[in-house]
């Protein structure tokens, strides 16, 4: 995660999830039958800078779904997003215009569900002990249900390799266990690879999701994959612990027929095991 994403459409998705999942049932479009209450949430931010390429390319410069001026965007746009989520469009609308786009702001205007969320955000790149990094995250969401891990691109699919020389940008299968063991339920940010070495996203999606199943235990029914289609395409996979899973099941029910699934807008599609085709509860 870098400040210079907060707000975009990536930043939009993510928290736009997380809101739903732990606890607010009363979003326009929620399932009747969406449990109440909230899950306790906690965010583990991968905390990087950019580097001197990355500065120049548009990352965190997708910010075009807050124009709200008819002419310029179009009659739809804000409609279009803003009626997924009104209190979390507008609070990233205020940031980005109020030129506060950093991640501490996100936690200081309440965006995620309070008071029960908790957050560890510090650097992992450069000589940062990676050992000792985790070692801190875990301590201060200890008390979660559920852990949002953001890392910059997502999940490594080759071995864990020592910590001197682990991606900054990558979390490692050997870190979600950690989180696992101690009976967390996990959503996880992965980035898709544009490169074509890792397949096109369907194939993408299939291949991290098998991963999880296989190295964290899970069983197949507890994961679950968001693909968000606007303006660049990423995956959120959802790794539910069975103690979490009937209250997360109803909430991704709820989330599938809202606006943030639903028609004309899909922003996201919805799988589950067998991840062959978008799950329509």
């Amino acid at each position: 995660m870098q400040d210079r994403y907060v707000g975009d459409i990536g930043d939009f998705a993510n928290n736009g999830l997380l809101r739903w999942l732990c606890g607010k049932p009363e979003l326009p479009g929620c399932h009747p039958d969406s449990p109440v209450g909230k899950l306790k949430l906690g965010v583990v931010e991968y905390f990087n800078e950019p580097t001197v390429a990355e500065a120049k390319n548009r990352d965190g410069k997708r910010i075009q779904y807050l124009c709200t001026c008819p002419v310029i965007c179009g009659p739809d746009n804000k409609r279009d997003y803003r009626d997924c989520d009104v209190p979390l469009y507008d609070a990233l609308k205020g940031i980005v215009e109020d030129e506060e786009r950093n991640v501490g702001e996100v936690r200081r205007r309440g965006i995620l569900p309070c008071p029960c969320a908790s957050y560890y955000c510090a650097p992992i790149y450069g000589q940062v002990d990676r050992g000792q990094w985790l070692k801190e995250a875990l301590e201060k969401v200890k008390g979660a249900e559920v852990v949002f891990l953001n890392p910059d691109k997502g999940i490594a699919l080759e071995k864990q390799i020592p910590a001197s020389n682990s991606s900054p940008e990558h979390v490692y299968m050997d870190e979600l266990k950690h989180f696992v063991k101690r009976m967390q339920s996990l959503v996880i940010y992965h980035h898709f690879d544009r490169s074509g070495s890792q397949g096109k996203a369907p194939q993408q999606l299939k291949t991290v999701a098998n991963r999880l199943v296989c190295e964290l235990g899970a069983p197949r029914k507890n994961v679950y994959v968001l693909w968000w289609h606007r303006e660049i395409a990423r995956f959120l996979f959802v790794v539910a612990h069975p103690k979490h899973w009937a209250i997360i099941r109803k909430r991704l029910e709820a989330f599938g027929k809202s606006d943030w699934c639903a028609k004309p807008r899909e922003h996201f599609d919805l799988y589950k095991e067998p991840w062959h085709h978008p799950w329509k509860p």
